[in-house]
């Protein structure tokens, strides 16, 4: 990520490779679990369990996970949100 208005880098954590998350992320993690899990499946490995995880934020987030392909979420956005409550 870049700031324009201020021409630098806007995404300092781990050398610019890390630090992005919460709601926009959500489409490439869908992306990213529906292709671990075919290639998975090619494989014949279902012993192999996939965890979905970014921009998780409801419920409907994470049951969108399950459908293609997680077998849990991890849920730090709504965590980061509204808190451990």
């Amino acid at each position: 990520m870049v700031d324009a208005d201020n021409e630098m880098p806007s995404m300092q954590a781990k050398g610019g490779f890390g630090g992005l998350g919460g709601g926009y992320v959500k489409p490439t993690a869908l992306a990213n679990v529906n292709m671990m899990y075919r290639l998975l499946a090619e494989k014949k490995r279902s012993d192999i369990d996939i965890i979905g995880v970014g921009g998780i934020s409801s419920g409907r987030d994470a049951f969108e996970m399950i459908l293609v392909g997680a077998k849990a979420v991890q849920i730090g956005t709504c965590h980061w949100t509204e808190g451990a409550g």
